[in-house]
């Protein structure tokens, strides 16, 4: 990061914001979380407009992405993004090794609340064509709770769980005993606003 800024022709931040601690973990922040949704440096760069500081940012992610490739780096982000562009050639070492061992049986996918874009398109690129039938080979398991969603500050999109209904043939079973809370901290926590009447628990004591 210290070496992009330094050397990145930025029009909008004057050089104390790019010394800040503070203004690397934004920008950086940021950036992660335009990869989770699958926004490339240059499609944050066509729809920049007139913006400035949208055109630092898309300049900066430009350059640690080229850097990243350069010197072979992938944080948790990149290593998704790369899966997914792989099988999505036909011809890739990914894509040929995953149709030899005829795909996979069972995928079991917990705390699926907090995964983002880019993660559930990985999904149904392994699940293929056949998703939504009845008895679709692989066979995926959600474990996710709406209402538990705590990471949308780095791009979780708790909106996958209603997004996974459409595109994958899912039988839902819910769990309406909670058995980790008493009933006085559960109609508190309930009362939280923006959430999901459906996924509300009761305490199995009350």
């Amino acid at each position: 990061w210290k070496r992009v800024v330094a050397r990145a022709t930025l029009q909008s931040f004057d050089d104390d914001v790019r010394t800040s601690p503070a203004f690397a973990a934004d920008a950086l922040n940021l950036i992660a979380q335009l990869k989770g949704q699958g926004i490339t440096p240059s499609e944050l760069a066509s729809v920049r407009a007139q913006d400035t500081r949208l055109g630092d940012i898309a300049e900066l992610y430009r350059l640690l992405d080229a850097d990243r490739v350069r010197l072979s780096l992938s944080d948790f982000r990149d290593l998704v993004k790369d899966a997914l562009a792989a099988l999505e050639q036909p011809e890739s070492p990914a894509a040929r090794w995953l149709r030899q061992r005829g795909g996979f049986a069972h995928i079991l996918v917990d705390e699926f609340q907090d995964s983002d874009r880019l993660q559930l398109q990985l999904l149904e690129a392994l699940a293929g064509d056949g998703r939504a039938r009845a008895n679709p080979t692989p066979e995926i398991c959600f474990v996710g709770d709406f209402n538990q969603s705590i990471y949308r500050f780095r791009g979780a999109t708790p909106e996958n769980i209603a997004a996974a209904r459409s595109a994958f043939a899912c039988s839902e079973l819910t769990l309406r005993t909670n058995r980790r809370s008493a009933q006085a901290v559960l109609d508190v926590a309930n009362k939280t606003p923006r959430l999901d009447p459906q996924s509300l628990t009761q305490a199995e004591d009350p």
